[in-house]
């Protein structure tokens, strides 16, 4: 009988961690679930690892794959999990994480009675920078929010198989995550749980960091492209403004200011209060990096935080 769930969990070289992300998806609240393991050509004891729990728990399935090193992102391993995953639903999982005990359930309950099509959750970063991450939840906030940055974090995903294998994850883009929500949200139901479902570990070794020049080449590639699909009458000033702020960067003159001002009024006409207060802060801190005038700043305030 298939499980209702199938859990895929790339890997390249996680052992120091891999025990504490496995353990915590055995130990689920919700129990109908099979974990897919892809090691993808790990030098180190990831492997092994894996494998002593697929001994130990018939709901562990592990595959290896030989190390190819032109490959830069775990594109290749979530797909041939997504291949290999027989559950209606699919959630994805990373080494270096620890999903909540509740992680499972409270993703699908969400996703069954909102009717969406994927969904994920809150979390909390253990390492550096610790503290509470917020997602939005409605669809359309995440829409809204994904100009700027993931919306809804792989991690946390969980989504309807049939979603994820007509999406599948580009194996020739860097930023393969961002890159993979772009194309999600446009055409599906989207949505986060308003609970925390995982701990996210922040440290050197990830591969956000080793190839972060690539990524965020890949995910400006990608904004560019979402942008102009979300608005098409939009120009390139108006997606260069919201790239500065998404980055962090300087707007060079008033017009630019204001210009971001208008779109941050727009993006936060949701009835979503942690939106606007996201976008009100986005416009603070580009004011205080651009050298905005008060005036402008304090107004643009003001309307971004006003109620739809």
């Amino acid at each position: 009988m298939s499980p209702a769930v199938s859990v895929i969990l790339p890997v390249l070289n996680g052992a120091p961690f891999l025990s504490a992300a496995i353990e915590s998806i055995l130990a689920q609240t919700f129990a109908d679930f099979e974990l897919i393991v892809v090691d993808d050509g790990s030098d180190d004891d990831s492997l092994s690892i894996a494998g002593r729990y697929a001994l130990g728990d018939a709901r562990v399935r592990v595959f290896a794959l030989t190390r190819d090193a032109a490959i830069e992102s775990g594109a290749r391993a979530a797909n041939i999990g997504l291949a290999e995953a027989r559950g209606d639903y699919i959630a994805r999982m990373d080494a270096d994480d620890i999903a909540a005990p509740d992680r499972l359930d409270l993703t699908l309950t969400w996703l069954q009675a909102h009717r969406l099509d994927a969904c994920g959750g809150q979390l909390e970063r253990l390492g550096e920078r610790p503290g509470p991450v917020w997602y939005p939840e409605s669809h359309e906030g995440v829409a809204h929010e994904l100009i700027f940055r993931a919306s809804l974090t792989n991690p946390t995903l969980l989504a309807r198989a049939a979603v994820m294998r007509a999406l599948r994850y580009d194996e020739a883009e860097c930023a393969e995550e961002y890159d993979f929500l772009t194309r999600l949200v446009p055409r599906y139901r989207t949505g986060n749980c308003p609970k925390a479902v995982l701990q996210m570990r922040v440290h050197p070794g990830q591969t956000t960091r080793r190839l972060l020049p690539k990524k965020l080449k890949s995910q400006w590639r990608r904004r560019f492209a979402y942008f102009f699909q979300m608005f098409p009458e939009a120009g390139v000033a108006d997606f260069e403004c919201l790239h500065a702020a998404a980055w962090d960067r300087p707007l060079a003159c008033v017009e630019d200011v204001e210009r971001l001002g208008g779109w941050l009024e727009r993006l936060s006409r949701l009835p979503e209060t942690r939106v606007r207060e996201r976008m009100a802060r986005r416009w603070t801190e580009t004011c205080d990096r651009s050298n905005g005038p008060p005036p402008l700043r304090a107004d643009y305030e003001r309307r971004i935080l006003a109620a739809p």
